[in-house]
């Protein structure tokens, strides 16, 4: 849900940006004079990936926190770029581009100038969104090939993951210093939450204990009434159906409330419990008992099942009398 607002008020972000003309995202399609971006890191992007797609590379003439200069990389080249801070506001915007690139350079085959790690990650950043996703080195050089007709190099595309990472998710160590703020805003949402967070003498994290409040409200112990009840809403929303049954473990209210709430349907029992429950009281285990048990309970006929029964019988003769009974 936290990721979906994220995704969902960027989004609206960037329209609301794109109707007042400030650009948020670096990816666009034409570079030109009067564009505003959000801030300098944003225009910087922007003009090196234009330069990456359009082969125009270029180096930076003059770069601090008031203006940006670039010229293109061949000295026989006369284009040049320049853009500014945008009133009191972070932004930049584009003031001049003089002539257009008369060079000529193919650096297509090689690396870019302006394919850079840290670009190529940002570029690449919201493929690591999700943390299960897997975006190989290999895949980044030939996504960078098909999307930008530019070669990087396989060094070159692992540091770019590495960063990526590291900016999509951030840096684990710096994450846990966003506890208390987590905390804090669990109790605002949630009522009588219960939390403590405790650090050692260097201020770093040790222990932490949370106990949500709609929880602790909410929740009762496995006992007769709550399975009761349980059992309640369930007949009550299905009701008793041709060939229903009921399967679970061994606890004793469950049983009472079976035969209180729907006393004329099957009840099993679930045979990974059952056979823990073996294995807890005749402390026995290993692939020989796991084999027998699971034989037994998946047999079709009396044959089958007496002989996986017998195999039992050999590990611990007690254990066909518990199941008996």
């Amino acid at each position: 849900m936290a990721d979906y607002v994220i995704e969902q008020t960027k989004k609206s972000m960037e329209e609301s940006s794109e109707e007042n003309q400030i650009i948020l995202n670096p990816q666009v399609a034409e570079i030109h004079i009067g564009q505003v971006f959000a801030n300098k890191e944003t225009l910087q992007q922007a003009v090196s990936l234009h330069s990456i797609r359009y082969n125009q590379p270029f180096k930076v003439k003059r770069s601090s926190k008031l203006d940006y200069k670039l010229v293109c990389i061949d000295d026989n080249c006369n284009w040049t770029f320049l853009a500014s801070k945008h009133g009191k506001t972070d932004m930049f915007i584009i003031r001049k581009i003089e002539h257009t690139h008369t060079c000529s350079l193919d650096i297509t085959s090689g690396d870019h100038p302006q394919a850079t790690s840290n670009l190529v990650g940002k570029v690449i950043k919201n493929k690591f969104v999700n943390p299960k996703r897997d975006y190989t080195p290999t895949e980044i050089v030939d996504d960078m090939a098909d999307d930008y007709s530019v070669s990087i190099s396989y060094q070159k595309a692992w540091r770019a993951r590495e960063k990526a990472i590291m900016d999509a998710r951030r840096c684990p160590q710096e994450s846990y210093s966003e506890i208390p703020s987590i905390l804090y805003m669990m109790q605002i949402s949630n009522p009588r939450t219960i939390t403590d967070l405790v650090t050692d003498e260097d201020n770093k994290f040790k222990y932490l204990y949370f106990a949500v409040g709609a929880s602790i409200k909410v929740v009762d112990s496995e006992n007769d009434s709550s399975w009761e009840w349980f059992l309640h809403k369930i007949k009550e929303t299905y009701g008793e159906r041709k060939d229903q049954c009921i399967v679970s473990d061994r606890h004793e209210s469950i049983l009472k409330a079976v035969k209180e709430t729907f006393p004329d349907i099957m009840h099993g029992v679930c045979c990974y419990h059952l056979m823990k429950n073996i294995k807890m009281k005749f402390k026995k285990g290993g692939d020989e008992l796991k084999i027998a048990f699971n034989s037994a309970s998946k047999a079709y006929n009396i044959e089958d099942f007496e002989k996986s029964m017998q195999d039992l019988d050999n590990i611990d003769v007690r254990i066909r009398d518990y199941l008996v009974n």
